[in-house]
């Protein structure tokens, strides 16, 4: 049989898209990278990727081998730790990937609530657009995702536990020229730069529905950004930007008044959850993490 680690060497180049990206991140050669991979289509018999793409996309052939050895990866790790399990050792590891707002919102108190049950445990973070939450799932790259929720796709594939729902605010520096408004309708939230996360799809919808006369590529120039906190910084220090998001992101530097949260006309609402897989048994840590993150403290003020 192939050596097992050839699977990972697989999923590194599809999550990567190139042989060199990947050998990197595994701090592995190239040589032994290709000669991994080459074992593995040898093994079973087809091209696991179009070598003339870039970047490198499975063959439809391939795609089933790395459906099947990210399974295979990911019952053997369950194994491990239920035969530890089985001999008193518990091995309370958990990987999550945490979407923009999810993960400024609930990250940090998950961490010490988690650590403080389990103080020797190994905890992996994937802070990801909320995009490609499902797929990093889907591929069992990760055990849950806490993240945006609007999609019904979700709870067709997934078990989804949703999160109490949060108005959007528009946030700014306190030097901002809107700073001092009260509340601002849609159309001006788009007379001044925006620093902002990819939004979902119910989000753009949304703006579209709401703002039909309007052609926001017309508006001042917006920052994407993938991280919350990146955005924080930005905002802090220019005058000119600000986001949209809900308040319990930025509650600190708001109550310290660094920052102004200005209540938005008709405004959405966020709704972020968590989000596992609905197949096959629940490890115990998996069971427990979902346990803990339902009990984290829902404290919003918009």
């Amino acid at each position: 049989m192939t050596n097992p680690r050839y699977f990972e060497y697989a999923l590194m180049i599809e999550r990567f898209g190139s042989f060199k990206r990947a050998s990197l991140e595994l701090n592995l050669s190239q040589p032994a990278l290709s000669k991994g991979i080459a074992a593995l289509e040898k093994e079973y018999g087809v091209t696991l990727f179009n070598r003339e793409s870039r970047p490198l996309v499975p063959t439809d052939a391939g795609r089933l081998v790395l459906e099947e050895g990210q399974r295979f990866i990911q019952g053997n790790r369950q194994l491990r730790n239920r035969l530890l399990e089985l001999h008193g050792v518990v091995s309370h590891n958990i990987r999550i990937a945490w979407g923009p707002y999810a993960s400024i919102k609930y990250a940090t108190d998950f961490t010490l609530r988690f650590q403080a049950q389990f103080p020797n445990s190994e905890i992996t973070f994937i802070n990801s657009s909320w995009e490609k939450l499902p797929k990093l799932l889907r591929n069992r790259q990760v055990d849950l995702f806490v993240g945006d929720i609007s999609s019904p796709e979700l709870e067709e594939e997934f078990q989804v536990y949703p999160l109490p729902t949060e108005a959007v605010v528009y946030v700014c520096n306190r030097n901002h020229p809107l700073a001092k408004r009260k509340q601002l309708k849609l159309t001006e939230i788009y007379s001044h730069p925006l620093a902002l996360c990819n939004p979902p799809p119910w989000a753009q919808k949304w703006l579209k529905t709401q703002m039909k006369d309007q052609d926001t590529r017309q508006s001042p120039a917006c920052i994407r950004v993938d991280e919350y906190r990146q955005i924080e910084e930005i905002i802090l220090k220019n005058s000119q930007v600000a986001t949209l998001t809900g308040y319990s992101c930025f509650e600190e530097n708001i109550s310290n008044k660094n920052l102004v949260a200005i209540p938005l006309e008709n405004a959405p609402y966020l709704r972020a959850g968590i989000v596992w897989s609905a197949q096959g048994n629940q490890t115990p840590t998996l069971e427990k993490t979902v346990s803990i993150l339902k009990q984290l403290p829902q404290k919003l003020t918009a």
